[in-house]
């Protein structure tokens, strides 16, 4: 099976009150991801607000917030910022767990 890269949004889509994942929604979610999928939150909102909503999900749960100015990747956190007159790409390690 050719694994998938599934991105949803948050609001509407995957969270019911806006903040709140269904026991069910992360179960299925889950199970794409054993299957060796990868999924992503994508969100207009702060990526620490969307960490809140990842959780929820599990820790294999990736990021993109901040309208794709924040996103997730194996080695860490991409941050894009505007510094005059260009376009920086900042780096963060992920945190070692475990």
């Amino acid at each position: 099976m050719t694994p998938y890269l599934i991105v949803s949004d948050v609001d509407g889509t995957l969270a019911i009150d806006n903040t709140t994942i269904t026991a069910h929604t992360s179960a299925v979610i889950n199970q794409l991801l054993d299957r060796g999928h990868q999924f992503y939150l994508a969100t207009g909102r702060m990526h620490a607000l969307a960490e809140n909503m990842a959780k929820q999900i599990g820790p294999r749960a990736e990021i993109i917030a901040s309208n794709g100015a924040s996103y997730d990747t194996p080695g860490g956190r991409s941050i894009t910022c505007w510094e005059p007159g260009h376009w920086r790409q900042l780096r963060r390690p992920r945190p070692h767990t475990g």
